[in-house]
């Protein structure tokens, strides 16, 4: 289920993106391997692998600007390749995780791809790293695919050799918008940081998306410093337009003052973020009841999921620092969410040791409305088109906790939607 592009389409604001979803967080290599990955949702297989390992990277901001929702995607992924090898490996044989930290650099990013590539050898790469533009032509032009992780990347939507294992940014970005004209909102802010130009036509956007079912959203677009010592006069504004809803396109650090002083001022409009920018503490935060929150990926802490319980109890076993460490965040689900595409790929493909990265390919082309025990939205791989996944996902903070909303099942658009989308992106 989903619309493809042809590749080679330009996508307008694909360079604000970056910001606005993840790279806003701006406001140690590992070089090393676990000799395990995820092999039971690939085999079902319970007998100890054994022999040559698979081999699979991925290439994470685990520290740098982006670390504050990112240090433990190298932990996550570990945690992956050990209970997939626990429980049978891939196709009978055991898998092994490489894991580069590219520091949120371009230029890391790029020696960190070359290191997997050509240094482990490894046959499919997870995306962990806001700048993988960095290393995006060279993966191309040595033909190893990014099976999935970071889904709202722009190099999703412009690379065939990025498959994506969640609902893509456009998407992402119009369930939010939708969220709140299915809930009756006439109005919404838009806070961006102004030390990003870029993120100047956020509001065009919302503006745009909302105007596809005919809405008449008014959308107010404001800028304020992440480093301002006060957000009064950003609150008070919106406060004074009656402005029912704010989105802030910021961290999690960030949202929380900004959310804090619209309450000191009696400024309490509805919330709708992004899933991704938040920590897992957030819904104890003050003022966080109530917030709505739109993903590219399965609720990260509804174990009734089956593919979000298997995460769960494989990080808890085999990374149980990860879950109480600061950076502890709802995005890492989507690290594991790349991997588990990997192994469903593997599995479609019969990769064993001796594959090569054009064998995953074939994998992923054979998947047809793949969700990945839940975690993702309906996945199909095309040759020669970008994949657009139809479906996102909702989520609310109710007493404290990030509530899943619509059952387990993402909220999908109609065609025409999805093509209204496609032609606002490029």
């Amino acid at each position: 289920m989903g619309l493809t592009r042809s590749v080679g389409r330009r996508a307008a604001v694909l360079v604000l993106l970056p910001v606005l979803v993840a790279s806003v967080v701006a406001c140690a290599t590992s070089g090393g391997s676990s000799t395990t990955q995820p092999g039971t949702a690939a085999n079902g297989a319970t007998s100890a692998p054994a022999g040559d390992a698979i081999r699979v990277g991925t290439i994470c901001d685990c520290t740098g600007a982006d670390s504050s929702t990112m240090a433990d995607w190298g932990e996550v992924s570990q945690a992956w390749a050990q209970w997939t090898n626990a429980n049978g490996g891939i196709n009978g044989h055991p898998v092994k995780m490489y894991v580069e930290d590219d520091a949120s650099d371009p230029a890391q990013n790029l020696q960190a791809a070359k290191v997997l590539v050509e240094q482990d050898h490894v046959i499919a790469i997870t995306d962990g790293s806001n700048v993988d533009q960095g290393s995006a032509a060279y993966l191309k032009q040595v033909g190893v695919p990014v099976v999935g992780g970071l889904s709202f990347q722009p190099t999703f939507l412009s690379n065939d050799d990025f498959f994506t294992s969640g609902s893509t940014v456009y998407l992402y970005l119009y369930g939010e918008v939708k969220t709140l004209v299915d809930n009756g909102t006439k109005s919404l802010g838009v806070m961006y940081c102004a030390e990003y130009i870029t993120c100047a036509g956020l509001g065009n956007l919302y503006e745009a998306f909302a105007k596809i079912d005919g809405s008449k959203l008014k959308v107010t677009p404001l800028s304020f410093s992440a480093t301002s010592p006060s957000f009064d006069p950003q609150c008070l504004t919106l406060k004074q337009a009656g402005v029912q809803a704010l989105n802030i396109a910021s961290p999690d650090a960030v949202i929380r003052k900004i959310v804090s002083a619209c309450a000191s001022v009696g400024y309490k409009p509805e919330m709708i973020l992004g899933a991704t920018s938040l920590l897992a503490t957030y819904p104890q935060a003050a003022d966080a009841d109530g917030t709505v929150l739109t993903s590219p990926n399965a609720n990260a802490v509804d174990s009734s999921v089956p593919g979000v319980k298997d995460y769960l109890d494989a990080v808890s076993k085999y990374a149980p620092g990860a879950m109480t460490a600061p950076s502890w965040s709802q995005q890492l689900i989507m690290g594991w969410a790349g991997a588990q595409l990997f192994a469903a790929a593997a599995k479609a493909g019969g990769i064993t040791p001796s594959s090569t990265p054009a064998d995953v390919k074939k994998g992923l082309y054979a998947l047809k409305d793949d969700t990945l025990d839940g975690l993702a939205p309906p996945l199909t791989f095309t040759p020669g088109t970008q994949a657009n996944p139809a479906c996102y996902f909702t989520m609310s903070i109710s007493s404290g906790e990030f509530q899943t909303q619509a059952g387990t099942q993402p909220v999908c658009v109609t065609p025409a939607e999805l093509t209204a989308i496609d032609k606002i992106g490029g």
